[in-house]
């Protein structure tokens, strides 16, 4: 049984992935009216995770997997992001920002955090010396190398019991 709701998993994230892109699919698109297009940063990243065990349980070639990997980072290199970081929703088509909301100005680093955790283990995983698995650490690398994460955080306010307090450097 837990083995038949992983692979149905893994195959949700294989199977209903983004054509273009490779990325997971907003799973609300219909629910929502979103259309077809919708990908989800974030969910890519555990979509990455599930990418890696479906190659690592053999559910798909590893070759396939890193085939699939290449897909979704060249794509990411060419998607809007905002000083490294990407939004919650991109088209999956063209790489362009969707909108989370009204007042949503495109960086998301929740969703980018949980993206980059699955591409930290697919560089991880993907370790073998051969032509597609380098290029793929080298691109992953570029892409975590290019997050600015100080640069979203900066005059960041944290509040504790309604007492804000600045963050600084350092801090």
């Amino acid at each position: 049984m837990l083995e038949k709701v992983q692979k149905q998993t893994f195959a949700y994230f294989w199977d209903f992935a983004h054509p273009v892109s490779g990325l997971a699919r907003e799973r609300s698109n219909t629910t929502f009216g979103y259309g077809d297009e919708v990908i989800t940063t974030g969910g890519s990243g555990f979509g990455i995770m599930a990418i890696v065990v479906g190659a690592e349980r053999k559910w798909v070639t590893r070759e396939e997997a890193t085939d699939r990997m290449l897909k979704m980072v060249n794509f990411l290199l060419k998607a809007d992001h905002y000083h490294g970081i990407f939004p919650h929703w991109l088209n999956g088509e063209t790489g362009k920002t969707i909108p989370f909301s009204r007042k949503d100005d495109g960086g998301d680093l929740v969703e980018s955090s949980f993206l980059f955790q699955g591409l930290l283990t697919a560089r991880q995983y993907f370790n073998r010396d051969t032509p597609k698995e380098n290029e793929l650490r080298n691109r992953i690398n570029w892409l975590w190398n290019g997050a600015e994460w100080n640069w979203h955080t900066r005059g960041a306010w944290i509040f504790c019991t309604g007492i804000g307090a600045p963050i600084t450097a350092g801090a």
